[in-house]
């Protein structure tokens, strides 16, 4: 393999995400992927890697009624990585949106795991990914709207508008976008969220407190978590119909 003398130090990068994003952009291919393209299907064996830099991947399945189950939406990050060991993909793979991706033939991956820095990133990296994946677990299990929406703002800070649209972020906390319209604009009476043009965040005079509700049912606002974010999440929602990758 052509990477084994192409390592980056890790000791002078200690961001695990940027580390792996800078080997990749150095030995991978960039691809632009169109909307409602499928880069792969249920059953096919997996030939490469698939590393989301913007837009959005999904990871969806067809059940037997006939609904599309969005398991996956990945705006950075691995795509499937479970398959990446797998003998098959279990689900679809496709561009939510447009999206610029890194694909890495998949023997090429697995031989950069036998060097030591590239493997300790991956691993501290996915170490970041079940963080977040157990946080989005908790973020669920609250049975209010409001504590899951400002759950995930203590987490990540902010919602950037410019990322993804309120409906996509409905989908990921586990409602329907009317639902979190009327949600937010109850927050934002309360004064637990300031929302600008293209962000929803926290006030920045409450950012000092944990979130608590009030008898009243009113909440007072929380302070950003240190947790790291990930761009992958698993959800389940109904969308569109993909074009195979090889057909574009």
């Amino acid at each position: 393999m052509a990477h084994a003398t192409g390592m980056i130090s890790l000791m002078s990068r200690p961001d695990a995400l940027a580390y792996i994003e800078t080997w990749l952009a150095r030995f991978a291919e960039s691809r632009l992927i169109s909307k409602g393209v499928r880069i792969f299907a249920n059953g096919e064996k997996p030939a490469s890697l698939f590393w989301v830099a913007s837009g959005e991947l999904q990871l969806v399945r067809h059940t037997p009624q006939g609904e599309r189950v969005i398991l996956q939406r990945c705006t950075r990050g691995v795509l499937a990585e479970a398959s990446l060991f797998s003998e098959r993909y279990h689900c679809d793979g496709e561009a939510a949106t447009d999206s610029m991706v890194w694909i890495l033939p998949l023997a090429d991956f697995q031989a950069a795991l036998g060097h030591a820095d590239f493997s300790r990133a991956y691993a501290r990296w996915q170490s970041q990914v079940i963080r977040a994946l157990r946080s989005q677990c908790e973020r669920l299990s609250l049975p209010g709207a409001g504590d899951r929406v400002l759950h995930y703002l203590r987490e990540h800070g902010r919602y950037d508008l410019n990322e993804g649209t309120l409906k996509t972020w409905a989908g990921a906390l586990g409602m329907t976008h009317e639902h979190l319209y009327r949600t937010l604009a109850q927050l934002q009476r309360q004064g637990c969220i300031r929302r600008a043009d293209r962000e929803i965040a926290l006030p920045q005079a409450q950012s000092d407190s944990r979130p608590t509700r009030r008898n009243s049912g009113h909440f007072n606002c929380s302070a950003v978590s240190d947790l790291p974010q990930s761009g992958c999440s698993s959800v389940m929602s109904v969308g569109r119909g993909s074009t195979p990758l090889s057909d574009r």
